[in-house]
């Protein structure tokens, strides 16, 4: 792939986050995305057969490289470090995905394809996987792995609303508080 196609193909990407933030993916039509952008629709077709490939092309995308988040951790696993002490690993990695890329993300979170593929049920998908290979979790009820990864995504999904990680501290006194309020010593 020569430079100048790389360009176009981030180009149409930046601009596809940029109309769906503003429009929602629904309003989106293909001319709009070209006009925004600036490049004939032919321009677009030569990477993309419609908006729905594209969507689906990032989404992917993002989860390759959260793939590769998810290897390290399995690795953390393997070498039995806790959850916060492979998170301190992780950080960095966490860091460019959700907040270096929140306008992607934050994009593609509203999108749901007709063959069900979202970015939310994708890295659901990911995070289950992990907890599994955690001897912790995996005696886990379907119940405690289903709050557990919603634990997860609520984290997640507040890193990418304050576009910060919250402190390991601020999560371990809410979980402590989450058990008061349910009376668990």
């Amino acid at each position: 792939m020569d430079k100048r196609f790389r360009k176009t193909d981030q180009l149409i990407r930046q601009t596809f986050v940029q109309l769906v933030l503003g429009q929602g993916f629904n309003q989106i039509s293909i001319r709009t995305l070209s006009e925004t952008a600036q490049i004939n629709r032919q321009t677009f077709y030569a990477h993309f057969t419609d908006k729905y490939s594209l969507a689906e092309s990032m989404i992917k995308e993002f989860m390759a490289d959260m793939d590769k988040l998810l290897q390290n951790r399995a690795v953390t696993a393997d070498n039995q470090l806790n959850i916060a002490e492979s998170s301190a690993i992780l950080i960095p990695t966490i860091t460019e995905l959700y907040i270096n890329r929140n306008d992607e993300v934050r994009a593609l979170q509203t999108i749901t394809l007709d063959n069900n593929l979202s970015l939310n049920s994708e890295i659901q998908k990911r995070i289950t996987a992990i907890f599994k290979l955690y001897p912790e979790t995996k005696t886990a009820t379907p119940f405690e792995l289903e709050l557990n990864v919603a634990v997860v995504m609520t984290i997640l999904n507040h890193t990418i609303e304050k576009k910060k990680l919250p402190d390991l501290t601020e999560v371990k006194n809410s979980l402590r508080n989450l058990g008061k309020l349910f009376d668990i010593n």
